[in-house]
């Protein structure tokens, strides 16, 4: 991945969490750009330098639902969004998938090196 690093947005408001993901992507040759609020990220997502885009769904200032209901289909297909979250319960996956998510992690449920495999499959 040296030859070509494959940028990641992760877009996630808690800190002790995004310094080990951005340390656990880093360590295997992503470039990893952050923001920490919705605001941040509607911005990030709308300047189309992303690969791949790892989005939290409780953020401040503009949840991960109001922003994929912001970003037009054309937005959305500049690169896989992932949701990144605690739950994606109250979501179904048809309400997702109609909302153009490639998929979905549960944060809680996954160990960094999980998560990366994860990412790997939408990246192929």
């Amino acid at each position: 991945m040296a030859n070509n690093p494959k940028k990641i947005l992760l877009v996630e408001d808690e800190e002790s969490l995004r310094t080990v993901m951005v340390a656990a992507l880093t360590q295997r040759g992503f470039l990893v750009e952050v923001a920490v609020d919705g605001q941040e990220a509607l911005i990030a997502i709308r300047a189309q330098a992303a690969d791949l885009i790892l989005l939290d769904i409780v953020l401040p200032k503009m949840s991960g639902l109001e922003i994929l209901e912001t970003l037009t289909p054309a937005e959305k297909a500049c690169a896989p969004i992932i949701i990144f979250s605690v739950s994606t319960a109250p979501i179904t996956a048809d309400k997702l998938k109609a909302l153009g998510v490639a998929g979905s992690i549960v944060k809680s449920d996954m160990t960094p090196e999980d998560i990366i495999l994860e990412i790997n499959k939408h990246l192929s």
